[in-house]
């Protein structure tokens, strides 16, 4: 069975976001995605509804919480050519294996291991996005790597 509760609440922050952007964007360094951030509240709406002890389809959050992740691999895909860094085929991999290890431990209620993944997640996306850049890649199949989209 759906419920709408995940719809209106999509629905309603959408607009909501999209509405107050203006007024939200000058306290904000980034550009905000009115349906990003319609998305992650949502799930995350109703992983605290789940926690009270209410009802939520775990399936309905687990593929709102996957929209995240997805969002969240195409955020890091144009940080990394906006500063022409090297090895995104790296982080994406780190952000998609790493969303889907830290989906499936929340919603599994396995908290300390979505922690840890979150936090050595964060780790690997640091090495990868700074500690790697002086690396090489010459071979062609790296190359063929990072253009994987």
């Amino acid at each position: 069975h759906m419920s709408f509760l995940p719809i209106v609440s999509l629905l309603g922050l959408f607009f909501a976001v999209a509405l107050l952007k203006p007024m939200i964007q000058r306290f904000v360094p980034w550009n905000l995605c009115a349906i990003c951030v319609a998305v992650s509240l949502t799930w995350i709406l109703l992983l605290v509804l789940e926690r009270t002890s209410i009802f939520v389809d775990p399936v309905e959050m687990g593929v709102l919480m996957g929209m995240s992740v997805t969002g969240l691999m195409y955020a890091v895909a144009h940080l990394y050519q906006k500063h022409h860094l090297k090895h995104l085929w790296i982080a994406r991999l780190v952000v998609i294996v790493g969303g889907f290890l830290f989906t499936t431990s929340v919603l599994s209620g396995r908290w300390n291991i979505a922690w840890l993944i979150g936090v050595v997640g964060l780790i690997l996306l640091v090495i990868v996005s700074f500690l790697l850049q002086g690396v090489k890649r010459d071979y062609t199949i790296l190359k063929h790597l990072d253009n994987c989209c």
